[in-house]
C-alpha cells in the first residue's frame, strides 16, 4: 500500500504542476494541491507531508511569475518577467503556501493518527494483552456468529477447553515472570497448530479455548490430540517439560448451544483432570488415556 500511495501522490502531483503551467495566472490550481499534500498525509510520516508541501510551494511560487505563453494575433507572446521590486511578493508568496500547505498536512496526519489510535484500542479491547491472542469479550461475539453460520449450513461446532497441568506449582516454583512467559509461548503454539479459521482465546488464567468451525467430535479429537502432543514434545516448562490437558464438546451434538458446549468441554476437561492430565476427554464419553 505505501509504494502504491507513492505512486499516486507522484502522479496527482505531476498532473496538477501540468494543469498550473498550463492555465491561466488567476486560476485556483493551488487550492488544488491540497489532494495529493491530504493523501501524502495519511499514509507517510509528517516529515514526508513537510518535504512534499516545501516542493509544491517552491513550484507555486516558480510557476506564478512564468506561465505558459499565451499566443495572439496582434502582439503575439505574453511573457512574465521576475522585477528586483517584487520578489519580495513571490517568497512571502511562497511562505503563505508552505504554512497552508504543512497546517492541511499536520491536520490530515492528526487524523490519521486518531483513526489508527481508536483501531489500536479497539483490537487491545478484543485481545489478551499476554498472549495476544482473542478474549472472551470476541469470543462472545464470535460464537454468535459461528452459531448462526452452523444453524445456516448444518454444521457442527466443536469447543476445545485446554488448561495447563500443574501450571500452579511451575509458577510458585519459578516465578510469575516465567509463567507469563511459559503463557504466552503455549499461546503461540496452539495458535499456529490449528487452522486460519479456527478461533484460539485465553479463557482465563492457565485456561485455552479453541473454537473449530465445521468440525465434528471425531475431528476435534483428533485436533485436541495433536495440539497435546504438539504441547508434551515443546519440552516447555523446563525442568520438566509442560502438559495440556483438553476437554472436548460440539455443538448441537453435546449442548444446544454453544455456550452450554463451553459447560460440557469444562466438564469434559475435569474428567481428564481426574484421569491423570495429559489427556483429552470428550463429552458424554469416557476419557482417551494417552501414552506417556
Amino acid at each position: 500500500m505505501p509504494r502504491r500511495a507513492a505512486t499516486m501522490v507522484l502522479l496527482l502531483t505531476a498532473v496538477i504542476v501540468l494543469a498550473d503551467y498550463i492555465v491561466t495566472e488567476d486560476a485556483a490550481i493551488w487550492l488544488i494541491y491540497l489532494l495529493p499534500i491530504g493523501l501524502c498525509a495519511w499514509y507517510f510520516n509528517r516529515w514526508v507531508t513537510l518535504s512534499l508541501s516545501i516542493a509544491i510551494a517552491i513550484l507555486c511560487t516558480i510557476l506564478s511569475p512564468f506561465p505558459c505563453p499565451h499566443y495572439n494575433s496582434i502582439s503575439g507572446p505574453k511573457v512574465h518577467v521576475i522585477l528586483p521590486h517584487v520578489c519580495f511578493k513571490y517568497i512571502t508568496g511562497a511562505l503563505y503556501h508552505l504554512i497552508f500547505y504543512s497546517i492541511w498536512g499536520i491536520v490530515i496526519g492528526l487524523l490519521r493518527e486518531q483513526r489508527e489510535s481508536i483501531a489500536r484500542l479497539g483490537w487491545e479491547s478484543l485481545t489478551d494483552e499476554l498472549t495476544g491472542l482473542y478474549n472472551r469479550r470476541y469470543l462472545q461475539a464470535k460464537l454468535k456468529e459461528e452459531k448462526a453460520r452452523a444453524d445456516r449450513y448444518k454444521r457442527p461446532l466443536s469447543i476445545l477447553m485446554a488448561d495447563l497441568d500443574h501450571f500452579k506449582v511451575y509458577n510458585d516454583t519459578n516465578g510469575h515472570q516465567k509463567g507469563d512467559e511459559l503463557l504466552a509461548k503455549i499461546g503461540a503454539l496452539l495458535r499456529r497448530r490449528v487452522r486460519e479459521i479456527d478461533v484460539v482465546c485465553r479463557y482465563g488464567g492457565e485456561e485455552f479455548l479453541i473454537v473449530l468451525p465445521e468440525t465434528d467430535g471425531p475431528q476435534a479429537e483428533l485436533v485436541a490430540d495433536r495440539l497435546r502432543a504438539a504441547v508434551a514434545d515443546a519440552k516447555l516448562g523446563s525442568p520438566s517439560s509442560m502438559t495440556i490437558s483438553i476437554g472436548i464438546a460440539t455443538y448441537p451434538k453435546d449442548a444446544p448451544s454453544p455456550e452450554l458446549a463451553i459447560m460440557e468441554a469444562d466438564s469434559a476437561l475435569y474428567k481428564a483432570k481426574s484421569a491423570g492430565r495429559n489427556r483429552v476427554c470428550c463429552a458424554h464419553a469416557g476419557e482417551k488415556p494417552q501414552s506417556m
